[in-house]
């Protein structure tokens, strides 16, 4: 682990000495440009037994803003310097390198004890069962929070199919990895009886490590050796067991509680897939590969055996499981069938709230037509009682006009009287000889002339009598006329009235239907505000039931 250390220190130091310009590293490691140098799948100052990728892994370069930045190492020989470095550094720290090793005794005495649990049972929660049902002739706020509380529990209930058929799938994994471990076991033995060399960690620790800066330099080796670790034919697919065997463990370890892992290597993190010993162990076991191959046999049949139970198991374990799915199916459809319904009527609350509103505005538009036409048969009422006073106002000077006629008239009566009662008394004075005997002519001119005045006095008279009349029969025509349009007048005013009245009895009917229509309006959204949130939150329910619903 010092060399490991002593190996990043002296890189930097020589990157640092013949780049002075580099900012300086801070205390523990970091710039002042604040990039961690091994902050990318790095560890610069690893654990023990961990693998440092920091080690010939990384140079360095000045950055914008006088920060450090690091690129891949370009060096075709940086792949295994670094893989030298790194096992080196382990067999320092570990006294003894690790190498790839085989199944060990203690590995078939631990798979001769592996057995799955006597029943075979799936702890699922019923919740779902001991949740009230939805009653149809409640109120629907009542009918979502019991829906909600039902849509939960089976929530809970496909949470625990997730979680507990978890265990079903761990065993399907165990099953498998029995299988792969066997068929790798098979072919080691094959190969120890051929006396075929096992690999070396050298060979495969790229691989294994993930070192990118091999995949950087030499990509087609590194796709070589994972190819290898996955061809049958290929020997080291033999030795590739120790993630199988882990997985396998794990489905036995997670029934009795006790920890993962093998319990027997120290390397086995730093090696996966493959399991590895001290070097001096797998030398003696190689020389002894007598011993070896009954100690392969011996793991092979407790494995066999143990695939053989967890496929009993497990096969158990997928019936309940998936009558247990049968039956989480069977609830969910039923649960959203329950929801589509609320939902409908949810929706019909809806349409009844807006229509609640629609006839709302109706009526407020029905209002104000109402309200306009009280507005314009006032305007008319108004209107025509100014005319009808107007014309009153018109007749009565009328009517004085007519007496003014009438007493015109009397007054040229009298005047043609009286105009006649002159013509009448003109009298001839010739001693009372008639005019045709009457022998004064001076007499009888100054009869004619008289007489003619009288005649022409008369005549005047009866004109402004006859003019008179004309007048009186104008008032009279005027009067007719002036009374006729009041009549009408009135009666105009006496209908609009009577249509008033109608309006404003309307209007009150209008009115007292907008304020019922508005109380039920705000009922009926107070109570879909309340309807709106229980749906929002089965709505939230029936999300999380989708999400936990098993695919």
């Amino acid at each position: 682990m010092n060399r490991m250390v002593l190996i990043a220190c002296c890189l930097w130091n020589a990157v640092a000495t013949a780049q002075p310009h580099l900012t300086p590293l801070a205390p523990g490691g970091i710039p002042h440009g604040g990039l961690d140098l091994c902050e990318i799948n790095c560890t610069c100052s690893p654990k023990p037994g961990e693998v440092d990728k920091c080690s010939v892994y990384w140079t360095f370069k000045s950055g914008p803003g006088g920060s450090i930045v690091r690129v891949v190492n370009p060096d075709p020989n940086a792949c295994t310097t670094a893989v030298n470095a790194n096992v080196t550094a382990l067999t320092t720290h570990f006294g003894k390198g690790p190498e790839v090793s085989l199944p060990t005794k203690e590995m078939a005495t631990q798979a001769s004890t592996f057995a799955p649990p006597s029943q075979s049972s799936l702890p699922y929660s019923r919740l779902l069962d001991t949740a009230a049902p939805v009653v149809l002739n409640d109120p629907l706020d009542v009918q979502i929070s019991a829906e909600t509380v039902r849509v939960l529990a089976l929530t809970e209930d496909a949470r625990s199919y997730g979680a507990v058929g978890g265990a079903v799938s761990q065993w399907q994994s165990a099953s498998a990895a029995s299988k792969r471990i066997i068929a790798k076991v098979e072919g080691a033995e094959k190969s120890l009886s051929l006396a075929k060399p096992w690999p070396e960690l050298r060979e495969f620790a790229p691989m294994v490590w993930d070192l990118r800066i091999c995949t950087h330099s030499k990509p087609a080796e590194v796709a070589d050796l994972a190819s290898r670790i996955a061809n049958k034919d290929d020997l080291a697919w033999n030795f590739a067991f120790l993630d199988d065997w882990i997985v396998l463990q794990s489905a036995f370890n997670a029934t009795s509680g006790a920890p993962a892992g093998t319990g027997t290597s120290s390397f086995e993190t730093i090696l996966r897939p493959f399991f590895a010993e001290p070097a001096t162990r797998v030398k003696e076991r190689t020389e002894k590969s007598l011993f070896t191959l009954l100690e392969l046999r011996t793991f092979r049949s407790a494995v066999t055996t143990a695939s053989t139970a967890i496929d009993s198991y497990s096969q158990d374990l997928n019936g309940k499981a998936k009558a247990r799915r049968d039956e989480l199916e069977k609830a969910i459809s039923n649960e959203l069938a329950a929801v589509t319904r609320i939902r409908e009527v949810f929706s019909s609350e809806v349409a009844a709230v807006a229509k609640l509103k629609s006839a709302v505005e109706a009526t407020v538009a029905e209002k104000g037509k109402v309200q306009a036409s009280i507005n314009s048969t006032n305007s008319e009422i108004s209107s025509n009682t100014s005319s009808l006073q107007s014309r009153t106002s018109q007749r009565d000077q009328h009517r004085q006009a007519r007496s003014s006629a009438q007493a015109a008239l009397t007054s040229k009566r009298t005047a043609v009287d009286e105009a006649q009662a002159m013509l009448q008394s003109v009298e001839l004075h010739c001693g009372d000889k008639p005019y045709d005997v009457c022998p004064d002519q001076a007499a009888k001119k100054d009869y004619d002339k008289r007489r003619y005045e009288a005649n022409k006095a008369v005549a005047v008279a009866r004109s402004a009598l006859v003019k008179a009349q004309a007048d009186l029969q104008q008032a009279d025509g005027d009067l007719l006329v002036d009374d006729k349009a009041i009549l009408e007048l009135r009666g105009n005013i006496a209908s609009m009235r009577t249509r008033l009245k109608a309006l404003q009895v309307a209007r009150e009917s209008v009115e007292k239907n907008l304020v019922e229509l508005g109380e039920k309006l705000q009922a009926g959204e107070v109570g879909l505000s309340t309807l709106t949130g229980l749906s929002a939150k089965l709505d939230e329910a029936v999300v999380a039931l989708g999400k936990a619903r098993p695919s």
